[in-house]
């Protein structure tokens, strides 16, 4: 399934969530898309278990991760988990500044995401 610029993907019981290009804080429209879409799947798994791939993804600003952080709260207090995936370029220097990873788990490779999200 594919909503907006974001693929929805389900595999071993997670959702699978692969981000579209860039997130600019300037487009309120496709941020407010993103959420949307994103909180949803948040809360259709029971254990929920969302990952966030981002290996298409070039660029995302402070509103994107303000989306990622209400998306694991609303894991988060639903017992479930929430994982990123593939970051590269300015987007891992994004979330290794930010030092998210005391928040989320963040992996190399799709497969070893869903590995970690299933143990």
């Amino acid at each position: 399934m594919t909503h907006s610029d974001i693929e929805v993907l389900e595999q071993d019981g997670v959702m699978i969530a692969v981000l579209g290009i860039e997130y600019d804080n300037l487009n309120e429209d496709q941020l407010s898309a993103a959420s949307d879409l994103l909180l949803t799947l948040a809360k259709s798994n029971e254990p929920a278990r969302l990952l966030l791939d981002l290996s298409r993804t070039r660029f995302f600003g402070s509103g994107m991760l303000g989306v990622i952080f209400r998306v694991w709260n609303r894991v988060s207090t639903r017992g479930g988990s929430l994982a990123m995936c593939c970051a590269h370029g300015v987007v891992a220097d994004v979330l290794k500044v930010t030092n998210v990873e005391r928040l989320w788990n963040l992996y190399e490779t799709q497969e070893d995401a869903l590995k970690g999200l299933n143990d």
